[in-house]
């Protein structure tokens, strides 16, 4: 953040100016991965049935929160945490 005076005086900061290029590289980005996507319409069982085409930066988008992720379903019941730990 730079000083009231440089404010003033019209002198920006080399990181604000860092900072507006990076957000509008990531809004370019934003836009160029919203175009990957297609949308392909299917008929089964006489429904409507949407399949969403993601390309491959967008699933890797969409996967990165959930990579290290575990989902554990035994015999068809709940199992708590402890529990699981200890098997793993």
């Amino acid at each position: 953040v730079g000083s009231y005076r440089n404010k003033v005086i019209g002198i920006t900061e080399v990181n604000e100016i860092e900072e507006d290029v990076d957000k509008r590289d990531e809004e370019e980005e934003d836009e160029e991965e919203r175009e990957e996507m297609k949308v392909e319409e299917h008929t089964i069982g006489g429904y409507a049935c949407p399949e969403f085409v993601f390309s491959k930066t967008e699933d890797k988008r969409i996967y990165r929160p959930w990579r290290k992720g575990v989902i554990v379903k035994l015999l068809g019941r709940r199992i708590g945490y402890k529990a699981l730990e200890t098997r793993l």
